[in-house]
C-alpha cells in the first residue's frame, strides 16, 4: 500500500489541469486519472466515453485535476478538494447523460497497433536491406575488379563429398533445389500445395501479437496485413485517395507527374525516392520546379528528408517497382511463391549465360578430356519415339474411325470448293494422307503432304492408288527442316490434324506454326482456324472409384500405396454430360492465324460457378477442347456455339465415290458457297472422340452447392523433361455462397503424358 500511496503522490503533483481524477469513494486509497489529449477537456468527453458514477451501491468520485487540494500537513497519498461541489457534480452531470457504453473493439485496436509497428519495422528493414545490398554490391565490385576467379567458381555444399557436378547435372541439381521454396506449404504429396486463404481482417478475426524483426521471418499466422485501405494524399494538392495507386494515377493525369518514371530518370534508390517524396510534401514546389530536379541536389543526400512529413505516409511504404502489387505479394502466399520462383528462374538464366560465356572464354585452355566429355554428352531426343509411334497402322485406324473428327474435316473441305479450287495446300503431319485426299477431291491444284514417320511411304502409295499422284506430293521429314518442291514458293492453305490430349499434348502445334511462318502466304487460311480449351467442374466419382478407390480393398488387402501417385497424373477418359457441374470456362483461345509458340505456355485465371442442385463433393476438374473451321481463316464471332453430336445421332459428310473426279465439275459450277462455320467438340456434351476428356483428380475435394464459386488459376507449359508432354498446375479456392469469403487456396500439379 505504501508503494501505491507514493505513486498517488506523484500523480497528484504532476497532474495536468485538464486530467479527470477518479476513485471509489470511502473504499479506495488508490486514485486513477484519465489524461485528456491535447486540446481536449473533460466537458468534451463523449457521452459514451466512460461509465457513470453509480455502480452496484458504490459511488465513484470524479473531479478535474485542478480541483485537487494538497497541503503540507496531509499524509502521503491523501488529497482534498478546493471545491467539494466541483469534485463531483459537473462531471457526474456530464456522465449521467451517458445512456450507451461504447463497445471497445480491443482486438481491432491491437491489430491497428501491430500494423503501425510493422510498418515502422518494415521501413527500417527496407532501409537496412538497401544499405546491406549496396555495401555487398560495392564489395563484390571491388573484388571483381581485382580478380576474375568468380567467373570460374560454382558454390557447392561443403558437406557434399560426392563427385563434382558439371553441365546438365549441375543445372538439374539447381532446379531440384527450387522445390525447397514450396516445402513449408506442401501436403502429403510432392505435387500439391495447400495455402491459407487470402489475407482478410475483420472484427471477428484474430492475429498473433508477435511480429518479427524482418519480413523474411514472418509467417502467415503472425502477419498483420497492411492491405486495408490507407488514404494517400496527392503530392501536389490536398486531394486524398483511398490507395497509393489512385493517388499516383491522379498525380500522373492531373499534374503530369509520374513518380515511378521520375525516380527511374533520376536513378534514385530507395532513400532517394523517400527524400524526393518528403521534399515535395514539405516545400510544395510547383510541377515546373520539380521538372528542374537533376538528381544531384544536396537535399537528395540530406537526412532531413528521410523523416516523414506525413505520419505513416503510405507513399513511402509502397514498393517503387510496382505500386499496386507490393502488398499483395507480401500477403498473398501464392504471389509470394510465384515471385520467388521467378527470381530463381532468372538466376538460372543468368547462370546459364555465365557458363556459356565461361566456356567460350576458356575453350582454348580447358581440359581437353573434360571438354570432350561435355561435347559427347547425349542430347535429349523427344522426337524419335514420337514419330515412330505413328508408323504403325493401329493409331491411324483409331483416328480415321473417329467419325466426329474425320467427318468434320471432310465436311469443311468438301463444302468449300471455292476455297480449295486451284489452291496450293500443305498437309502437316499427313499420316495416311486422308486430308490430302479430301483437298485433292475438292479441286486443289497442288497438295504437299509432309510427315516425319515412315507412314509417309504408305501415304504416297495411297495417293497413287486413288489417282491423285499428279496432285499430291509426299515429302518425308520434319516440317522444320524440309523444303517445298522447287516449283512451289508459298501455299494458300495449311490443313493439319495436330490436336492431342488436352489439345496441346505432343506439341505438334509448334510444328504447324513453324509451317505457317515458313510457307503460308499472307492472307492464307489455317484449317482449323481456331481452338478453345474449356475447363469445368466435374463429378468424377466413377473415375475416382476405378482409379483410386479400387486399390483400397483388393481381395481384403490394402493396396492404397499404389494410388498415391495417381493424383499427379492427368487421366484421359470419358465422362458423361451429367457429370458437368458448372458451365465451361474458356481458359485458352487459340487463333491459329496469329498465335505464337511462346503463347502456348500460359497462365489463365478462371471462375467456375456451380450448377449443382444439391450439396455435392467435387473431386475433379475436366478439360476438353472445341475446334472451329471458317473459310476466311479469321476469328469466329463471339459466343459462337460449337456443334455437338448427341449419342445415336447420324454423323454425315459429303463424300464422293473413291477415285471419282467427274463430280468435281459439278461442284465447281455451283458458284461461291455461303460461308458457314464448321466445328466439333470433344466435351462431355458430345459423343466421345478418340481425344476423350482430360480429368484432373483433386487430392483436396471441395464441397459446393448451387451458386458456389470456384476461382483459381490454370497454368500449362511444356514439360521440362519432355517437350512432348505437359506440366499443368491448378490453383483453386472456394466461395461456398454469396455471404462467404473464399477459403484457403489449394495448388496441385499434374503431368499430361
Amino acid at each position: 500500500m505504501r508503494t501505491i500511496r507514493v505513486i498517488d503522490e506523484e500523480l497528484i503533483k504532476y497532474a495536468w489541469p485538464q486530467d479527470v481524477w477518479f476513485h471509489v469513494d470511502k473504499l479506495s486509497s488508490a486514485h486513477v486519472y484519465l489524461r485528456m489529449t491535447e486540446g481536449m477537456t473533460w466537458d468534451a468527453i463523449p457521452e459514451d466515453g466512460i461509465p457513470g458514477n453509480k455502480k452496484d451501491n458504490i459511488t465513484i468520485i470524479y473531479t478535474p485535476a485542478d480541483n485537487l487540494k494538497k497541503t503540507g500537513d496531509m499524509a502521503v497519498g491523501q488529497v482534498s478538494f478546493h471545491n467539494d461541489k466541483k469534485r463531483e457534480n459537473p462531471i457526474v452531470n456530464r456522465l449521467n447523460k451517458t445512456k450507451n457504453e461504447r463497445d471497445v473493439d480491443h482486438e481491432q485496436e491491437r491489430v491497428d497497433r501491430i500494423k503501425k509497428e510493422n510498418a515502422v519495422k518494415r521501413v527500417a528493414a527496407q532501409e537496412k536491406k538497401k544499405q546491406d545490398a549496396e555495401l555487398a554490391k560495392a564489395r563484390e565490385a571491388e573484388k571483381a575488379a581485382r580478380s576474375y576467379d568468380s567467373l570460374f567458381n560454382v558454390e557447392e555444399d561443403e558437406e557434399d563429398t560426392g563427385p563434382r557436378k558439371t553441365g546438365r547435372e549441375l543445372e538439374e541439381d539447381f532446379m531440384s533445389r527450387l522445390h525447397l521454396i514450396f516445402w513449408p506449404y506442401r501436403s502429403s504429396s510432392t505435387m500439391s500445395v495447400r495455402l491459407p486463404p487470402p489475407a482478410s481482417h475483420s472484427a471477428g478475426e484474430s492475429d498473433n501479437d508477435s511480429s518479427s524483426e524482418s519480413d523474411n521471418d514472418q509467417t502467415f499466422d503472425d502477419w498483420v496485413s497492411d492491405s486495408a485501405p490507407q488514404n494517400c494524399k496527392s503530392l501536389f494538392d490536398d486531394k486524398v485517395f483511398p490507395t497509393v495507386d489512385a493517388a499516383s494515377q491522379y498525380d500522373k493525369e492531373t499534374h503530369q507527374f509520374d513518380l515511378v518514371d521520375v525516380c527511374k530518370v533520376l536513378s534514385l534508390d530507395f532513400h532517394g525516392r523517400v527524400r524526393l517524396i518528403n521534399y515535395i510534401r514539405k516545400n510544395n514546389p510547383t510541377r515546373a520546379e520539380v521538372a528542374q530536379i537533376k538528381g544531384t541536389e544536396a537535399w537528395l543526400s540530406s537526412n532531413e528528408y528521410l523523416v516523414p512529413i506525413i505520419e505513416n505516409d503510405p507513399l513511402l511504404q509502397a514498393d517503387s517497382d510496382d505500386w499496386s502489387d507490393s502488398d499483395d505479394e507480401e500477403t498473398d502466399p501464392v504471389k509470394k511463391l510465384e515471385k520467388q520462383l521467378a527470381v530463381a528462374r532468372q538466376s538460372l538464366g543468368d547462370y546459364r549465360a555465365l557458363i556459356a560465356e565461361k566456356l567460350d572464354l576458356t575453350r582454348d585452355v580447358a581440359n581437353p578430356e573434360e571438354l570432350a566429355k561435355q561435347e559427347a554428352a547425349p542430347i535429349r531426343d523427344d522426337d524419335t519415339h514420337y514419330f515412330e509411334s505413328y508408323g504403325a497402322n493401329d493409331i491411324h485406324a483409331v483416328m480415321i474411325q473417329d467419325k466426329v473428327r474425320t467427318s468434320t474435316y471432310a465436311h469443311f473441305i468438301l463444302t468449300n470448293p471455292s476455297l480449295f479450287r486451284d489452291a496450293v495446300v500443305l498437309d502437316v503431319g499427313c499420316g495416311t494422307g486422308i486430308l490430302s485426299l479430301f483437298a485433292a477431291r475438292a479441286g486443289a491444284k497442288r497438295v504437299i503432304s509432309v510427315d516425319a514417320s515412315n507412314i509417309a511411304e504408305k501415304a504416297e502409295k495411297i495417293a497413287k492408288v486413288n489417282g491423285f499422284d499428279d496432285v499430291i506430293t509426299v515429302v518425308r521429314g520434319k516440317i522444320e527442316n524440309i523444303q517445298l518442291p522447287s516449283d512451289v514458293d508459298k501455299v494458300d492453305i495449311i490443313i493439319s490434324e495436330w490436336m492431342g490430349y488436352a489439345l496441346l499434348y505432343e506439341s505438334m502445334l509448334d510444328s504447324v506454326l513453324v509451317a505457317r511462318d515458313r510457307f503460308l502466304r499472307p492472307g492464307g487460311v489455317m484449317a482449323p482456324s481456331q481452338c478453345q480449351m474449356m475447363l469445368a467442374l466435374c463429378d468424377g466419382s466413377e473415375i475416382y472409384k476405378d482409379r483410386i478407390g479400387f486399390w483400397d480393398d483388393v481381395y481384403g488387402f490394402d493396396l492404397s500405396s499404389m494410388s498415391a501417385e495417381l493424383y499427379d497424373e492427368a487421366i484421359v477418359d470419358v465422362v458423361g454430360p451429367e457429370t458437368m457441374l458448372s458451365e465451361p470456362y474458356v481458359i485458352k483461345d487459340l487463333l491459329l492465324g496469329n498465335i505464337t509458340v511462346k503463347e502456348l505456355d500460359f497462365s489463365t485465371d478462371f471462375c467456375l460457378v456451380s450448377t449443382a442442385q444439391r450439396r455435392v463433393k467435387i473431386n475433379s476438374f475436366v478439360l476438353y477442347f472445341d475446334t472451329f473451321f471458317i473459310a476466311h481463316g479469321g476469328a469466329i464471332p463471339p459466343n459462337t456455339a460449337v456443334k455437338t453430336v448427341k449419342d445415336g445421332e447420324a454423323i454425315l459428310a459429303e463424300l464422293w465415290p473413291v477415285g471419282g473426279k467427274s463430280a468435281l465439275q459439278r461442284r465447281q459450277s455451283m458458284g461461291r458457297e455461303k460461308e458457314t462455320i464448321t466445328s466439333f467438340s470433344t466435351g462431355p456434351a458430345s459423343v466421345p472422340t478418340h481425344w476423350k476428356q482430360t480429368i484432373f483428380l483433386l487430392r483436396e475435394p471441395i464441397t459446393v452447392t448451387e451458386g458456389s464459386e470456384v476461382k483459381g488459376t490454370f497454368k500449362c507449359r511444356k514439360s521440362v523433361t519432355n517437350s512432348r508432354e505437359l506440366d499443368v498446375e491448378i490453383h483453386y479456392s472456394v466461395k461456398p455462397d454469396a455471404d462467404s469469403a473464399h477459403g484457403e487456396t489449394f495448388v496441385q500439379m499434374y503431368k499430361v503424358r
